[in-house]
Order: C-alpha cells, then structure tokens, then sequence
C-alpha cells in the first residue's frame, strides 16, 4: 500500500498546481453555420490549405486519427434490483422464460451486434446473409429463415419483429428490375436495412437508407436509431488531381474554387420498399445549418450524428454534423458525446506533441428533430475507449492518458476529469491527474460514483477512485497484480469481474476482483486459459463477454493455436462464479467439429472459432461463423445440437471487396 500512499500525495500537489491550467477552452463550443454558402466557403478554405500544408512530405494528404469504426451483446439489468451502472443481465418473454442480451455499457441503450435473439430464436449475420435460426427447443437447432443482404452486413438491432442492420457498401449496381439512374454515392457508403421478421422463415426488406461516409459507431434507444459515420471530405477526385501533379498555389486554389457544395457534403438516400415499386428520394445527409464549425480549425473531417425510427417506414432520417475528426462515442438513454482526439499545435494530425480531447454533447430526448448539438468541452490526453466516459448527476467524467510526445511513453500518465454543462460549454469542475506515470490504460469502468482504473507496463495496477465530491475525485486504492485486464464488468456493488490477458504463463486471464473496501481492493480469484498464438474475442471485443446473472455463469470463446494459420481448439469456455467460493471451471463447448479441412487453413482458423454464446433458460448456444452448438449448461460436453452452415456459412467471402472495390456506388 506504501505506493499507493506516495502517489496519492503527489496527486494532490498537481492537482493544486495544475488547477488553473488544465480545463476545457472557453473556445470549446462549436458554432452552426449560417448558410450553405458560408459552409461551402469554409470547407474550400480548409481544403486549400491542406492541400497545399507542407508540414508533411504527402500534399494533400490528412492524418485522421485511428479510432474503432463500429462498437460496439449484452444482458440488460434490472435496476431495481442492482442500481445504475450494471448492465450484465437477462430478459425474459411474455411466458416468463429467461434468455441472454447484448453485453452493453449502459443499462437501456443497446448496441449493435452480428447475434441476437429473442428467447426462442438467434438472428444472425453469416457472410453476406442474414440467417434467422429456431433455437427452442435446443433439441430441434434448426435454420428456418435466410436473406441474401447489399454489401458487407456487420451488425445490427433487434426490436420485437423488426431488425436493422447496418452494412457497409464499396460497390452497387442498380437495383435488380430498375433501370441504372444517375444516382451516385461516392466512396465508403453505410447502409440501413430495416427487415420485417414478423414471419421468421420469410424475413423482408421494407426499407433502405444509404449515407455516404464509413459507420463509425451506433446506439439504439427504444425505437430510435442513432448512427455516427465518418466522411473524409478532402476524398473527392480532386485530391488525388492535386497531390499527383505539379501545381501551384493559385492553380490549386482556382480547382478548389471550381468545386461546389455537393462535392463536398455527404448525401444520402432512402429506399421505400413498403410498396410493389422502388423509390428513391436523395438528400445531403443533413441541412447546412445543422453543420457546426469548431473555433479552432482542423482538417477536411466531417462526423456526422443520424437518427432514424426503426420502427416508422415513413420516418425521416435527422441529424447534426460537426467538422472535426475521430475519437470515441458514449451514449446514455439521454445524451450522446463523442470525444474527438486534436493535437495540441497545429491543424492537423501529427505524431509529435500532446494531444487533447475535445468533447462533444448532443441531446437524443427532444423530440423527433433530434440529435441536435448541445455544448463541448476539452480535457488533457485521449480517451482508451467508451468505457472511459461516464454520465451521471449532471456531470461528465472521463478518464484520459495524457501523452507528452515521447516515444518511449515515459512522461504519459492518467488522470480523470469531472465536467458540468454551463449554456454551451462543459466546464471542468474536478480532476485527480498524474496517475499511474509511464503506463497505458488498458481497462475503465464507472459503477456509480466510484471509477475503477487499470493501467499496464509490467504489472497490472487497479486503481479505485472515488466520485463522491465530483469537485474532488479522489485515489483512495490500488492493487498490482500481474498480467492486465481489458474489461471490467460489476457483478454487484461489491465485486468485478475482468477479464484480460496474463504474461507468464500467457493466454485469457479470468479475475474476480473484491472492492468492497475501496481502499484495499483485492483480487479474490483468478483463472488463466494458456492459449498459445489465439485467445479470446472477449478480450478486445466486450460483446463476446457473456455473464448470466440466472444462472451465475460466465461464457467466453476461447481458441487455442501453436502459431498463426492452425487452429488446436476452438470452442466456449464457462465458469461458475460466486462472490464467496469465486471461479470455477464449469466445462466447455468444443465446436471443432464444425471445422472443414478443405477450407484453406486461415479461413478454418477465422470461420470455426467461437465468437458470441447465447443462453436461452439453462442452455448455452456456442456461436461461430461456421455454425452453432447448444448444450446444457450444466452439460456442455454433451451436445443437445450442432448446426452447421454449409461451407463455413461463406465468413470468408466478404473479404473479397478487397480485389473489387470501386471508388463509386451507383444506383
């Protein structure tokens, strides 16, 4: 505890010293523009100097920050029973018979996800198809339903009958019986598609709406669809004209000039298909005076936050767009922030210098004309990702790593920022800074007012800090172990479970942390899975995470393999869990006969490793590419069913846009 002790002391110093100096700009708040031509006058001005920025050997070329495009299968909590904050749970019928949800962050908004299910049947989407199974009795495993979809299908919503997936598009001809119109997207184009599923064994596309720009990220609350996509402005032909010739200033400024609104702005189209005819309606994603401008200018980068009623064919699609690049998005049944990532010098991206986040607050309950932009704010440092954001009592936390430039990260560190909504602006009213020095964030996870923090270099430090007084967050403990965690999930007010990766030996590393004393947390349990060159999708990917209150069970993939290429195992590990007696080792479901040695081998490793479990009353449904194996959760070695799709269900063929990809859509 010694450490603890001298860090704490030392966070109080600079947070003493720094508190005039660290807080969001008064600059912060975006402005709307007044005008589409006012719009069109700021965007070619910004193109005209990036196109000529010589900060970099590439002219024309911007160095948008990395960020995860989708998110995003969780259990909804009961929070009567449990409090905010906990949203590991299950759902039942209206027969009263339990099943597992999406693993999500936020208890009532729901992510998207390639499985779900609503108590007796799985939606899936497999390759380019959309497969509906008949999952009860698990016995009777059984696909009932498939449809074909547009583009590269990766995730979607459920909501009673009704399912929205989201696709992303690189190629379209017209639709099949219409003649080719004039029509076109350009680039990287997201798709919507709502498919009735009334009649499961005859899924049916009635409606389609396409957005110019890559999905970025997504939320669903209720019947409400919220999408961020993300659009490279400065990708139009004429970058690749200016970067590739000879040309000067003035002959650069006179192509930009050349250009007009619509090259620029991303559009959008809606196809209703709820008729016996196609019909196409296109539109800029949004009005010019829903596009907002930051006080300080960066580069050509547009997100844009939609909306759109699932449940409504006749719904508009509505929404805000901000020139500002990528970062992380957080989401709350009220509120949506996205923290965007910008240097500290200069307008654009570059790999010397601090960073900061610039946060960005949109409000989601004001009626059907909403998302609408609300305020922004700035802290020191990015965000690790979502989990790093919290809502909660008229406040905004985020945790951030505050990266001074230095390659070898040695003067990085961590801290937490406590804001409140003044007008237009997200004032920092708190922050604890200089945490855990030279290490990364590898995990984040806020339960009430308590955040839980891990770092990682060569232990894995978990610290606890307490939220009480947001105006004085406050290091109260912190616990070093090896290995590191990269998911935090509360089990109840005193417990987490985690689970990460271990260094020695190495594989999945299962923890059951005690921080009933915030002071001392303690690690009550841990389990390692030694897995060679694989792992665990749950690692990097939440939604594979799969804790089941009713029957206190934890399910994760697990694929073992000497080296890259060949697959020893592939199958869903499950624990029992007990806040008292701790983890253990329940069994698993082995999948590997779903794997088809015809298949060239990285397709057998990709296509037959378990990805997703779904837990319908006490059977675990194993969810791979290639197919699906239920059993009884106290069983799992016995098999009640085993589906697989023919030919690995094609997981390997979306990979073929790779050789086909065309820089136009057409309809």
């Amino acid at each position: 505890m010694r450490r603890t002790i001298e860090r704490t002391s030392t966070l109080i110093f600079a947070g003493a010293v720094l508190a005039g100096a660290v807080g969001c700009s008064k600059q912060a708040a975006l402005t709307p523009f007044e005008s589409c031509e006012e719009l069109e006058e700021y965007i070619e001005d910004l193109a005209f100097s990036e196109y000529t920025f010589r900060g970099s050997s590439f002219r024309g070329i911007s160095m948008p920050s990395v960020g995860a495009p989708m998110a995003d299968m969780a259990m909804e909590a009961d929070d009567a029973a449990m409090g905010s904050g906990f949203t590991g749970g299950w759902g039942d019928d209206d027969d009263g018979d339990y099943y597992s949800s999406t693993n999500t962050q936020e208890s009532g908004v729901d992510e998207a996800d390639f499985v779900k299910n609503d108590g007796g049947h799985i939606f899936m989407l497999n390759g380019y198809d959309l497969v509906v199974l008949d999952a009860w009795p698990a016995e009777e495993l059984a696909e009932v339903g498939r449809l074909t979809l547009e583009g590269y299908p990766e995730a979607m919503y459920h909501d009673e009958d009704t399912l929205a997936v989201l696709s992303h598009l690189y190629d379209q001809a017209a639709p099949e019986g219409e003649d080719e119109t004039d029509v076109t997207l350009r680039d990287f184009v997201t798709k919507i598609t709502i498919v009735d599923v009334s009649d499961r064994a005859a899924p049916e596309v009635t409606r389609e709406v396409y957005v110019e720009g890559s999905l970025y990220d997504s939320r669903r609350v209720d019947d409400r669809l919220y999408l961020v996509t993300y659009r490279d402005l400065a990708e139009i032909p004429l970058r690749n004209t200016v970067a590739s010739a000879d040309l000067s200033n003035n002959e650069i400024k006179d192509r930009v000039r050349e250009t007009t609104l619509g090259e620029w702005m991303p559009r959008r189209l809606v196809n209703d298909r709820s008729g016996a005819d196609w019909t196409l309606a296109q539109e800029d994603a949004c009005a010019c005076t829903d596009v907002y401008k930051p006080a300080r200018k960066g580069g050509l980068e547009m997100m844009s936050v939609l909306a759109l009623d699932i449940s409504d064919p006749d719904s508009e699609v509505t929404g805000t767009s901000v020139l500002a690049g990528t970062g992380e998005v957080y989401a709350t049944a009220d509120s949506l922030y996205m923290a965007v990532y910008e240097p500290d010098q200069g307008p654009f991206r570059v790999t010397s210098g601090g960073f900061g986040t610039r946060i960005h607050k949109f409000d989601l309950e004001g009626g059907p004309d909403h998302p609408a932009y609300e305020a922004s704010g700035r802290v020191r440092g990015w965000t690790h990702s979502s989990f790093s954001m919290d809502e909660a009592d008229d406040t905004f936390r985020i945790v951030t790593t505050n990266h001074t430039g230095n390659f070898d990260a040695s003067g990085d560190a961590t801290g937490l920022y406590v804001l409140e909504q003044n007008g237009d602006e997200l004032d920092e009213i708190g922050h604890v800074d200089g945490i855990a020095p030279g290490e990364d964030v590898y995990a984040v996870r806020f339960v009430h007012d308590t955040a839980y923090v891990v770092t990682f270099l060569q232990i894995d430090p978990l610290f606890t800090i307490d939220l009480t007084d947001p105006e004085r967050p406050e290091v109260l403990g912190e616990l070093e172990v090896t290995g590191f965690s990269t998911y935090l999930h509360p089990l109840d007010d005193d417990h987490l479970l985690a689970v990460g990766e271990a260094v020695d030996p190495s594989g999945v590393q299962i923890s059951l942390f005690d921080v009933s004393d915030l002071t001392a947390p303690a690690l009550q349990d841990r389990e390692i899975v030694e897995t060679g060159w694989n792992g665990s999708e749950a690692i990097y990917d939440h939604h594979a995470f799969n804790y089941y209150p009713p029957l206190e069970l934890l399910a994760l993939p697990i694929s073992e393999s000497p080296y890259w290429g060949e697959v020893d195992y592939a199958g869903l590990y499950m624990y029992d869990v007990d806040v008292v007696d701790g983890l253990q080792f329940s069994g698993a479901i082995d999948v590997s006969m779903l794997m088809d040695p015809a298949v060239e081998e990285y397709y057998v490793q990709y296509c037959a490793q378990v990805r997703r479990s779904v837990m319908i009353e006490d059977v675990v449904f194993a969810v791979a590419s290639g197919g699906v194996v239920a059993a009884q959760a106290d069983t799992p070695d016995e098999p009640l069913a085993v589906l697989a799709f023919p030919d690995l269900g094609t997981c390997d063929e979306p990979w073929e846009w790779w050789a086909t990809t065309t820089d136009e859509v057409v309809w």
